[in-house]
């Protein structure tokens, strides 16, 4: 065993060149009798040293780096199953180039199971990981929460498709679209009425915006679009800041996250929900 090159991986070098080489280090590294990573830093001049350990001869950073992508297509292509191998008539990339409408590769063959790579040849739809957190999913469920408290959830707006048509005028024109969806027994029981501006606050924040009643939200929940909040502050949006709307990641906790994943929990924040003061 003996040590190979130690890669200088600067950003400004080809992304895709990059990620060839970081590709066939991680191949290498991963069969522990061929080598394995030895070393990843950061230096002071941002160059990322990359050394890897390979028996002597290995060359499949630096052939898969010279390849390039297309290289790299071209020989997937013609060492594959419909290729054309060495001076044969099959698949190669100058072909797939030169039928910009593709190329019919005929009927699809089955596959299956041959393909899973699960030791019994099925796919597993509940790995054991997750229904060992069942449990903890359904104490969740099954809590007594007060009466006051809601859980908040977001929801997408299809006419402005989320934030990216609130430049223009004729997506937004019309109606206040970031409001809070309520069910109509919640807003009773509150003493809350349709197009009334509520608070809505939860563990590290509050916010205002109108309210509006929907029988398709589940008692209990309630919602606020995404991608609002424009403020006119350092934003060149001369649309959207007309309407700005409130942001619902102002209000999302951070210490609300999925106990088994870490991921954050943007949907089902606990907050409650009162009338706002007269301005």
């Amino acid at each position: 065993m003996s040590y190979g090159n130690v890669f200088r991986l600067r950003g400004s070098a080809g992304e895709s060149s990059l990620s060839l080489r970081l590709a066939a280090i991680v191949v290498v590294g991963s069969k522990r009798r061929r080598g394995s990573l030895r070393l990843c830093e950061h230096a002071p001049d941002h160059t990322c040293y990359v050394s890897y350990a390979y028996p002597a001869g290995e060359g499949l950073a630096t052939i898969l780096s010279r390849l390039g992508p297309d290289g790299l297509l071209g020989q997937m292509l013609r060492w594959g199953p419909h290729g054309a191998r060495i001076g044969g008539d099959g698949m190669s990339l100058r072909k797939l180039k030169n039928a910009p409408h593709g190329i019919d590769l005929g009927p699809l063959q089955p596959c299956l199971p041959e393909r899973l790579g699960t030791p019994n040849q099925r796919i597993t739809l509940v790995p054991k990981v997750l229904a060992d957190d069942l449990p903890r999913l359904q104490r969740v469920l099954d809590e007594e929460h007060d009466g006051e408290r809601l859980v908040l959830i977001g929801r997408r707006q299809l006419r402005t498709n989320n934030s990216w048509l609130h430049n223009s005028q004729r997506m937004v024109k019309g109606p206040e679209r970031c409001t809070l969806l309520m069910h109509p027994d919640d807003a009773a029981r509150l003493g809350l009425e349709q197009g009334g501006r509520v608070v809505v606050e939860s563990r590290v924040g509050s916010l205002e915006a109108p309210l509006q009643l929907s029988d398709e939200m589940m008692p209990g929940v309630v919602s606020l679009p995404h991608g609002f909040g424009h403020r006119p502050t350092g934003m060149k949006l001369s649309v959207a800041t007309l309407r700005p709307g409130v942001s619902v990641n102002d209000i999302t906790d951070h210490e609300h996250f999925d106990e088994l994943t870490g991921t954050a929990g943007f949907n089902g924040v606990p907050v409650s929900v009162g009338k706002a003061e007269p301005a």
